[in-house]
């Protein structure tokens, strides 16, 4: 059971972001891929990522590939392709992380990763890029909020309440972590 409440919850659901300069920028897609694409966009023009790794597969609400279309957006705000990965096949977090492991596996260094992803879905994206690229691979994050709450808001909004909640049930499902009571 989950307890939704203290700042030690607020700390392990919605970390600081951990900028920092790395080799490639891992975007997680979602049903609104304009909102990773444009956060791993600025963060490329700001210099703080050489390449671009966009993974998502086909999304039925969407109609098309994740990764294709913040690809697409990545290449209209002028990012050349060459600095433009394209993970096309994965349908959940696990997978993301699977399969650009495998699209990086022959580079030599291994890349720094810095994640890009919606702030409630950090913690699930950190367990599942530890998991496949290795613990050491990771050397920052950069989430983005919402649209429809803050990570100072999230109290207030029932569906953030449901998003935590349904995060925290994925993370015991799937990488067998036990949850702090977060009181």
């Amino acid at each position: 059971m989950i307890h939704l409440g203290g700042s030690q919850c607020d700390d392990d659901l919605f970390p600081a972001n951990r900028v920092v300069p790395a080799d490639i920028a891992l975007v997680f897609g979602m049903n609104f891929p304009e909102r990773p694409a444009n956060h791993a966009i600025k963060l490329w023009h700001q210099g703080y990522v050489r390449r671009l790794l966009f993974t998502g597969g086909f999304n039925t609400q969407l109609g098309a590939i994740e990764a294709e279309v913040m690809a697409n957006l990545a290449r209209d705000a002028g990012i050349p392709d060459k600095a433009i990965m394209v993970e096309n096949r994965a349908r959940h977090t696990d997978q993301n992380a699977e399969f650009s492991a495998r699209l990086l596996r022959q580079e030599t260094p291994p890349p720094r990763l810095l994640i890009v992803t919606v702030h409630f879905h950090l913690r699930r994206a950190r367990l599942a890029v530890a998991r496949w690229h290795g613990p050491a691979a990771t050397c920052g994050w950069s989430c983005y909020d919402s649209r429809h709450y803050t990570a100072e808001s999230w109290r207030q909004s029932a569906r953030a309440r449901l998003d935590v909640a349904n995060e925290a049930a994925k993370i015991q499902r799937y990488y067998l972590v036990e949850e702090s009571s977060c009181e």
